[in-house]
Order: structure tokens, then sequence, then C-alpha cells
């Protein structure tokens, strides 16, 4: 366990750019109902996303899941949906 936690801290998000999470699972996180609890899970969520984007997959079908977690508590959570928010119109746009 140790060992895993030393190589996450040393690989940082990288792991996002490098697997595709399965898309109900990115779902399933966003929709998390936990409260504070479940900040970790809309994180992970938000961050395979935005790595999705920038590996120039589109991930519109996930706008209304996202929108939903404007309310957060978790500042960290709220950052990354506006940054979606903001990216979004942008790869959309580019595709036609």
């Amino acid at each position: 366990m140790a060992m895993a936690i030393g190589m996450k801290s040393i690989t940082g998000d990288a792991h996002f750019f490098e697997e595709s999470m399965n898309l109900d699972r990115i779902r399933k996180l966003l929709d998390n109902k936990l409260g504070v609890a479940g900040h970790g899970e809309k994180l992970e969520a938000m961050k395979a996303l935005l790595a999705s984007i920038s590996k120039g997959e589109d991930v519109s079908m996930f706008f209304a899941d996202v929108v939903k977690n404007v309310i957060v508590a978790s500042v960290e959570v709220k950052k990354l949906v506006y940054m979606y928010l903001m990216l979004i119109p942008s790869v959309e746009s580019s595709h036609y």
C-alpha cells in the first residue's frame, strides 16, 4: 500500500492521460450523492473528463452531469466544472 501511495505521488494525475475511464463509471462518480465524502470521486471524474478533452475526445454527453456539480462545496471540483464549461464550446465548434 505504501508503495502504491508513493507511486501515485510521483506520477500525479498522469494516469488520466494514459488510461480511459469507463463512461458509466464517470457518470456514476459525477452523480455521487455522498456530500463532502463524495468530492474525491467527483474530482476524479472531472479530471478524467478534462484529460479526455485534451486528447480530443467528445465528452459533451456529460454536460448535464457536470453542470449539476456547480453547487458542490469543494472549490477544486467547482474549478474543474468551470474549466469543462469553458472548454466544451471550443471543442464542439472545432468539430464543425
